[in-house]
């Protein structure tokens, strides 16, 4: 029966997303890596978004604000529901004015 460093000495040399792809289906890969690359692209442009949408809940899908919010998050699923857009894909974040703590919620909006 292989060990566990046997494991991890033959999966040493393998694609990562071959890895990944074996775990869950290539679709559902690809939905994580997108998310991955929204709450980097939010993270980056945390400042920008400060100046635009100050106290204010915004959604981030593929790479764009898709949606905000200032009354609260609640309000902005249900305009994400009535976009259409796929819920356990989009970055949901709550972004300060300036000045004011910045948090790191950082969420999937289902």
């Amino acid at each position: 029966m292989p060990t566990d460093s046997d494991r991890d000495e033959s999966s040493a040399g393998e694609d990562p997303s071959r890895i990944w792809t074996s775990l869950a289906g290539r679709e559902e890969v690809l939905s994580m890596e997108q998310f991955r690359v929204d709450c980097e692209w939010t993270s980056s442009h945390y400042r920008e978004l400060q100046g635009q949408y100050p106290r204010c809940w915004v959604a981030v899908y593929q790479g764009q604000v898709v949606a905000t919010n200032k009354r609260d998050q609640a309000s902005l699923i249900r305009t994400l529901q009535s976009k259409g857009l796929p819920l356990e894909q989009v970055v949901v974040r709550y972004i300060h004015a300036k000045g004011e703590g910045r948090s790191q919620i950082l969420l999937r909006a289902a």
